[in-house]
């Protein structure tokens, strides 16, 4: 079974759930940290969802439902994606969220929040 994953950045859990929000996202990954939209995507990467259900959401998690993650969940999702080959037996998630690490402070100066959200 397949499993999509994602971060959003987005300056509320409202706008994020929005209609509006998605007519404005940006869902390029890499242009803008500073704008809502599509920040992480990972593919079939169950593995790191379970561990961030366990670990960070206390094993409370729906399809579909979007959290706010803390960047010490953030960081709590690179150690394990750094110990662990995703689907395609590589290491290209650590990549991708270790450059929203590096963001985070330009996110936060920007108003906005990450948000996971997992669908399958």
């Amino acid at each position: 079974m397949g499993i999509d994953m994602y971060i959003f950045a987005a300056h509320s859990k409202k706008e994020l759930e929005s209609d509006t929000y998605w007519a404005n996202a940006d869902l390029n990954t890499s242009d803008s940290w500073t704008t809502i939209g599509e920040k992480f995507y990972a593919r079939k990467f169950w593995g790191l969802h379970e561990h961030v259900v366990a670990t960070c959401f206390n094993h409370d998690y729906e399809c579909g439902e979007y959290v706010q993650i803390t960047r010490e969940n953030l960081e709590e999702m690179i150690t394990y994606a750094a110990h662990h080959p995703n689907y395609f037996d590589n290491f290209d998630s650590v990549a991708q969220l270790c450059e929203l690490l590096y963001h985070w402070d330009e996110l936060e100066e920007a108003g906005l929040h990450l948000y996971y959200e997992c669908d399958w």
